[in-house]
């Protein structure tokens, strides 16, 4: 019987693209039936739009064990969004065979007038003056006021004090780990005192030092569901495309979704993570790697982030 297994899926570019740019899909396969595979078995487009790709790509002949590439040349599409592009492999006359073949993409434009002046803090940071930070066009902060069961920041109120002191716009972030979501969620909210004006976060990324302690997927959506409970307003959610989707595979159903994303992509376009079709901010650099400026007046070396509009829509939108 024909048969074969998906070894790898890979989509180049792997960041989001902008409509009509150039894309290279390639799954590599192996043939784990019992036979070869004879001359004429094919790739055959299904459904999803072919993006300018052929219909039909001839398969080369594989002996039971073998691998192979199969690469597609294609282009993104003009519409804005999620797009998937379904592909099945077919015997010499015309069966489909083994797993259905995807190729999945965002296409999504990037503004030309995004804002750029948003930088979040932690213990991390020392000797932090905001005063130069805003003087250097900073105009919003977003400290780490806990994380886990029990911690505290210890330069939370500092950087509270000072923000509110510059009339910075003002936000927490709570980094999530393994344990009790709503526990967290209290801890988060008892911690930030966050008023109607304070954005509210949660950081969800491996935990560096014990990644077994890591906060899932089912606690996020946990603690997102506390929090909207107690304040009638969602958490943003920071994380990674590379992190989520580990989490959250393309395909799945999450109730994370609903928030406003804060992605992490130190490149010049940000990868935007399955469960969402675009991004609110874009923390684009941590001081060190990604976009410049790296350096900000105040602070020095810092995570930096943009805001997917201009000032005055950064304004508008902040803790709605």
């Amino acid at each position: 019987m024909d048969t074969f297994k998906i070894l790898t899926n890979t989509t180049l570019p792997q960041a989001a693209v902008r409509p009509g740019e150039s894309i290279t899909q390639t799954w590599r396969i192996q043939n784990t039936g019992e036979e070869a595979w004879k001359p004429g078995y094919y790739l055959s487009y299904i459904s999803g739009g072919t993006w300018d790709a052929p219909q039909r790509v001839d398969l080369p002949a594989l002996q039971p064990g073998e691998e192979a590439d199969i690469t597609l040349t294609m282009t993104a599409p003009a519409a804005i969004g999620a797009h998937r592009s379904n592909w099945r492999v077919r015997n010499h006359i015309g069966h489909p065979f083994g797993p259905g073949l995807v190729a999945a993409i965002t296409v999504q434009p990037i503004p030309d007038n995004i804002f750029n002046g948003i930088v979040d803090l932690s213990s991390y940071n020392r000797r932090v003056n905001l005063t130069q930070a805003k003087q250097s066009g900073v105009a919003a902060i977003i400290a780490k006021a806990s994380q886990g069961l029990h911690h505290v920041d210890s330069s939370y109120k500092a950087f509270r004090e000072q923000a509110k002191t510059n009339d910075l716009l003002w936000g927490a972030y709570h980094f999530g780990t393994a344990g009790d979501p709503l526990e967290q969620a209290d801890h988060f909210l008892k911690t930030a005192e966050p008023d109607e004006t304070t954005l509210l976060a949660l950081d969800l990324e491996s935990n560096a030092f014990s990644p077994q302690e890591s906060m899932s997927l089912l606690e996020a959506e946990a603690f997102a569901r506390r929090i909207l409970e107690r304040t009638s307003r969602l958490p943003i959610l920071y994380t990674s495309a590379e992190y989520l989707n580990r989490l959250a595979p393309p395909g799945t159903i999450s109730q994370l979704s609903r928030c406003a994303l804060w992605v992490a992509s130190y490149t010049n376009t940000p990868v935007v993570p399955a469960l969402w079709i675009t991004w609110a901010l874009w923390q684009f650099t941590n001081g060190q790697s990604g976009p410049q400026p790296h350096q900000t007046p105040g602070i020095g070396k810092a995570n930096r982030s943009a805001f997917n509009g201009d000032l005055a829509s950064l304004k508008s939108w902040w803790a709605v």
